[in-house]
């Protein structure tokens, strides 16, 4: 497989697509302010009262407010650049830093037949960053000591056939399914040229998959494409694998046990398996550029066959909880301080320009208490220090990348090593996340930690400003969903918006 498509996808058709994109933006001209950028600032409530601090004193939230609305506004260009540049139809960005939802927003169109502006609530598929999220409901079956990620695969599915390679008979165990060591394929069988992974059959089957059972029967009996443990093959098949071993372990349906281990406890409500049948209340519409650079609807696909590594929708500002979350877990390997669950990561106190108007006549005493939970401790983080550790350790380096060249894998995520990490300055990684490449939609979800300590940070007050020793979201969380195929250069545009946010 061509891996340079996970970090950028396919650059879309430069002069057609540019003419779209510019047709896009004055059609949204046309709706005056109903289509304005649903963001704002949110160091203040809807009273445009300041939040006072745990301590009781007002937090310098004017000179904040400034610096974040001006990261708001630099992001906001690098976006609508993009946008122009590659004839995208609607981004969904959101943007956390510290624990604190600073930034979400829309720009341009969820559905450009209708002229249906994007929101920060657009429903759009996540693809690959399905994975991450299957990782961590998997190693919370692992915390429990249900999951040995060294045993043979067929201890917790003995349907999956006993496999072998060159002629020797072969092990597949959890951890090489997790880190695309395996050597199950693609969505190309042993021998076919993987460089267009966009036009794979698979990628397009129209049929529902009721089972993980059925799904398993697309993969399980083609030869591996390596020894298991030899080389790194990304496999999206490799990850219903995944979701089979979380089934079996779990005594659960993959989906059940994700809402009821992983969405649920985070509040993720916008976080699911896609079904066309069903009712999706503010589904975005995907699209494709054709060779000629027009844009087009996506062909009908059902993505039931890989719920586990690329079936699920989401909103930006969901996996910024998610992303907020493991942060979290990852910061705790470095301090041991408090721990601090996504419940207390409050995505929800973020203020949008609809939501005051319907919400002016609640209580002061609603906010007080939605602000207070900010650093509310909880015992109970989605995953411990340990396991996220052991989750984010890189294992190999997967993609050849000039600009990223120590990019590589773990067990789940995409984890850079580089020596400064771009949050703060400080050594550390340089972000752990993971990209996506659906048909009809792109997406990055990035985390750069900040493990620097409260006392190297000469912040005064730091609840809602630059955050503080017993705060475990250090850092900044950047998610930007397209609903548009193969957007280019999504890991550098995540990249450039946390900078505005350091």
């Amino acid at each position: 497989m061509n891996t340079s498509k996970l970090l950028s996808g396919v650059v879309a058709s430069g002069a057609a697509a540019l003419g779209t994109a510019v047709g896009i933006w004055q059609l949204l001209d046309n709706f005056g302010d109903s289509y304005k950028p649903f963001a704002q600032c949110v160091t203040q409530n809807h009273k445009n009262q300041p939040f006072l601090c745990k301590h009781g004193s007002l937090n310098p939230c004017s000179a904040q407010n400034i610096k974040t609305n001006h990261a708001i506004s630099e992001s906001r260009k690098f976006i609508k650049r993009m946008m122009l540049e590659q004839g995208i139809p609607g981004v969904q960005v959101a943007v956390s830093k510290n624990g604190r939802l600073l930034w979400t927003e829309g720009l341009g169109l969820a559905d450009v037949e209708n002229g249906v502006a994007c929101s920060a609530e657009s429903v759009m598929r996540i693809a690959s960053i399905s994975k991450p999220l299957t990782a961590v409901g998997l190693f919370q079956l692992w915390e429990e000591g249900l999951i040995d990620l060294d045993a043979p695969v067929q201890t917790y599915v003995p349907s999956f056939p006993e496999k072998s390679c060159d002629g020797e008979r072969v092990t597949i165990t959890t951890r090489q399914l997790l880190c695309h060591m395996s050597g199950i394929r693609h969505y190309f069988k042993k021998g076919r040229d993987d460089s267009a992974e966009l036009e794979a059959e698979e990628y397009y089957i129209t049929s529902h998959y009721d089972s993980l059972d059925e799904s398993l029967k697309i993969f399980a009996d083609d030869e591996l494409l390596s020894k298991p443990g030899s080389e790194f093959y990304y496999s999206t098949h490799a990850w219903t694998l995944v979701g089979a071993v979380i089934e079996r372990v779990s005594g659960n349906s993959f989906l059940h046990y994700m809402q009821r281990r992983v969405f649920s406890p985070l509040g993720m409500e916008a976080t699911k398996a896609e079904f066309n049948d069903q009712l999706l209340y503010n589904r975005a519409r995907h699209y494709v550029r054709r060779a000629d650079g027009k844009l087009q609807n996506v062909p009908y696909v059902d993505l039931s066959y890989k719920w586990a590594g690329g079936g699920l929708v989401s909103t930006a500002k969901d996996l910024v909880r998610f992303g907020t979350a493991i942060l979290t877990s990852y910061n705790e390997i470095e301090n041991s301080k408090i721990h601090l669950s996504a419940k207390s990561v409050k995505i929800d106190a973020l203020v949008t320009t609809n939501q005051i108007a319907d919400e002016s006549s609640q209580s002061d005493k609603q906010d007080q208490n939605r602000n207070s939970n900010i650093t509310k401790p909880n015992p109970n983080p989605i995953l411990t220090p340990s396991s996220t550790k052991l989750m984010l350790g890189k294992i190999v380096n997967a993609f050849d990348s000039a600009q990223y060249p120590n990019l590589g894998y773990s067990l789940g995520w995409m984890v850079d090593e580089g020596e400064v990490g771009v949050a703060c300055g400080q050594d550390s990684p340089l972000f752990f996340g993971h990209t996506g490449s659906a048909i009809g939609g792109s997406s990055v979800l990035l985390v750069f930690p900040d493990t620097r300590k409260c006392s190297e940070l000469n912040c005064d007050c730091c609840d809602l400003c630059e955050g503080c020793e017993e705060c475990g979201a250090r850092g900044v969380v950047v998610c930007v969903l397209f609903n548009l195929q193969g957007v280019n250069g999504v890991i550098n545009l995540g990249t450039n918006i946390a900078k505005q946010f350091s």
